[in-house]
């Protein structure tokens, strides 16, 4: 585990100096990385409700790799414009077959018709927090360039 002593202390050999506060750059850093690709992924389920069709996304959402219901086929990815022509033109309820993403939230093709199991695997931008690097070993030297 990478920790924020060990960057500060690397940092300050590399250049020579004496910093003893390296938070903001550290930050930056550990969300440009992770803003790269999916570097970082969860796996979470939440279980739908019956007529609603829109969920909040977890703290520090990046995107969706793989969303299925009740652990079977994966859903389709549509557009977010896709998702509005198909509530413009339909008022059915069931199980959802599609999502769209938007503004950090989850949106199924069709309001549920009961309670379904959502599992979703998702990646995720680096949180905030500076102390506690999620990063594997193998990023150290990125982190510390």
């Amino acid at each position: 585990m990478i920790t924020k002593t060990e960057v500060l202390t690397a940092v300050n050999n590399a250049l020579a100096r004496n910093e003893t506060d390296i938070d903001a750059e550290l930050r930056q850093t550990l969300y440009d990385i992770s803003s790269r690709d999916n570097f970082l992924t969860r796996e979470a389920t939440r279980n739908t409700e019956a007529g609603v069709y829109v969920y909040s996304m977890p703290e520090w959402f990046k995107d969706i790799q793989i969303l299925k219901i009740d652990d079977r086929k994966p859903l389709d990815r549509i557009s977010f414009e896709q998702l509005q022509k198909l509530h413009a033109n339909t008022s059915s309820r069931g199980e959802p077959t599609a999502y769209a993403i938007k503004n950090n939230y989850l949106w199924l093709d069709k309001p549920p018709n009961k309670v379904y199991e959502m599992r979703m695997w998702y990646s995720i931008y680096h949180p905030n927090d500076v102390e506690t690097i999620l990063f594997p070993e193998e990023f150290r030297e990125a982190i510390i360039e």
